[in-house]
């Protein structure tokens, strides 16, 4: 692959690149390669260039860190904040509807809100785990419902040997 195809404006030329951390990383790897060769009599023109194409892949990054920096604060916040605010208002519904809180009712109340404080904290996790297990399946889908080549090129391709090891002495 040549680096003018993934560096180039028209991006009917370049290759489709799926996985986000390639598609990020592959432009800065040959970035030095296309400074290079994009003005080689010039040293600022290299540098400015390098410099311009890693402050955007920089900027991309950084807005992915204030995302889930952002997501992060929420899930803290739900997991620490919720169960107070949940005994508060039970408190006080209790108190508006039914009467006096007596202690005995109000700490059992509340230990078991200190249980369900685990669970909590672990469904984003498991949230987590089975946004990643659902990706996997989708892959293994795609995968499996594949077209299978049934022409004689295709059969031919399917039944050769794909390694083929003659001659070997395997020691241990």
């Amino acid at each position: 692959m040549h680096a003018w195809l993934v560096l180039s404006p028209n991006k009917s030329l370049q290759p489709p690149v799926t996985d986000p951390v390639c598609s990020a990383t592959l432009p800065a790897l040959l970035l030095p390669w296309a400074a290079a060769h994009h003005s080689p009599a010039c040293p600022i023109c290299r540098e400015q260039f390098f410099e311009q194409e890693i402050a955007k892949i920089r900027k991309r990054e950084m807005k992915l860190h204030w995302k889930n920096a952002n997501i992060k604060t929420i899930n803290i916040t739900m997991v620490f904040g919720t169960p107070p605010m949940t005994a508060c208002v039970i408190f006080a519904a209790y108190e508006m509807m039914v009467g006096r809180l007596a202690a005995t009712l109000a700490f059992t109340t509340l230990s078991l809100f200190n249980i369900l404080r685990f669970p909590l904290v672990v469904l984003p996790k498991a949230l987590r785990a089975l946004s990643e297990a659902l990706a996997s399946i989708a892959r293994i889908e795609e995968f499996l419902l594949e077209e299978v080549p049934t022409d004689a090129e295709g059969i031919s391709r399917s039944n050769r040997v794909g390694v083929k090891i003659s001659n070997a002495q395997f020691k241990h």
